[in-house]
């Protein structure tokens, strides 16, 4: 629960940095969906604070992994990729993790820092 806290707190700081990356128009989400098909398991959901982010969290069982992205619904309307985790655990895992699990992206999904 902790280390889910620690994302949601680094989301927040990452998250205005983020908005230049999504400059380019590429949406993450749908680049995911696209690449690697529809993920086991989705979810979309506010921030609860005045930002008016969004988060959508895409969980693909078959690779044990979970992939969290974040939007300014004012600001933004393509989704930017924030973080991965492992499906069995807390810890957030690497890009090199990501695309070694999930060959599909094709290395196309950057890290956000």
């Amino acid at each position: 629960m902790f280390r889910r806290c620690l994302c949601v707190l680094l989301l927040l700081y990452v998250a205005p940095s983020t908005i230049a990356s999504t400059k380019n128009g590429v949406d993450d989400v749908k680049l995911t969906r696209s690449l690697c098909g529809e993920p086991t398991r989705q979810e979309f959901k506010p921030i609860r604070d005045r930002s008016g982010g969004e988060e959508a969290i895409l969980y693909y069982k078959n690779s044990n992994t979970e992939l969290h992205y974040y939007r300014n619904q004012a600001r933004e309307r393509t989704w930017s990729f924030t973080a991965a985790f492992s499906l069995d655990g807390d810890d957030t895992i690497s890009m090199a993790v990501v695309n070694r699990r999930m060959p599909c992206l094709k290395a196309k999904l950057k890290s956000p820092i």
